[in-house]
């Protein structure tokens, strides 16, 4: 892989970035920037600018006469986490619930009835574009707010990263299940409370397994 110059700090952040919310570079795991010299055909300036960048995001942890290692979470870290999460998407479905349509809910449904029945691989590749859809589009966006947009947009690299640390297929599946049925019946409150039920459920499925390897 090769980055043209423009912008080309911004792009390896990006590249990198993926790469830590992904798991390819493994929590604790040390980053090699020789590698990603021959790796991606630039020099090491804009790879330490990226990851100092990184660093000031939290995804990087760096070490004097060391280098620079993924950060590896802890359990008190993935709980605040999830708990502004929580806080943040109860507040965007509050107050975009009187913005939503049946029209807006028609894909969502759509992939839910795609879903069903299928095998296990198939509906958990469903659920990422309904894990997508309804969080983003449909709670965030429909608040119409432009701050929470962008608090949720900063926050979302470290959801996207623990996300990916317990894989919930099928569970992850009904609780959105669950969620969309009470925004069809236009039912705010069965709606936030099918919400908090989801992300607690995740929060808890996330430090059972953080518990489990320590």
């Amino acid at each position: 892989m090769e980055f043209q110059h423009n912008t080309l700090t911004e792009k390896v952040f990006d590249y990198l970035k993926e790469k830590i919310i992904l798991h390819v570079y493994k929590p604790g795991e040390r980053i090699d920037i020789s590698k990603l010299v021959k790796e991606l055909s630039v020099s090491p300036i804009p790879i330490r600018e990226a990851l100092q960048k990184l660093r000031a995001r939290g995804l990087v942890d760096y070490k004097p006469h060391v280098g620079f290692f993924v950060h590896r979470f802890t359990a008190k870290e993935v709980a605040e986490i999830f708990d502004v999460r929580l806080v943040l998407e109860k507040f965007a479905l509050e107050q975009g619930f009187s913005n939503l349509t049946i029209n807006d809910l028609k894909q969502l449904v759509s992939l839910v009835n795609n879903a069903r029945g299928k095998p296990r691989k198939v509906i958990e590749q469903y659920n990422q574009q309904i894990d997508h859809l309804l969080h983003h589009k449909i709670i965030l966006e429909h608040a119409k707010n432009d701050f929470l947009l962008f608090l949720m947009s900063f926050i979302n690299d470290y959801i996207e990263f623990v996300r990916h640390l317990v894989p919930r297929g099928i569970t992850d599946f009904e609780e959105h299940v669950k969620i969309i049925k009470a925004l069809q019946k236009k039912d705010l409150e069965a709606a936030i409370q099918a919400l908090e039920e989801h992300i607690q459920s995740v929060k808890e499925d996330t430090l059972k397994w953080l518990e489990e390897k320590l």
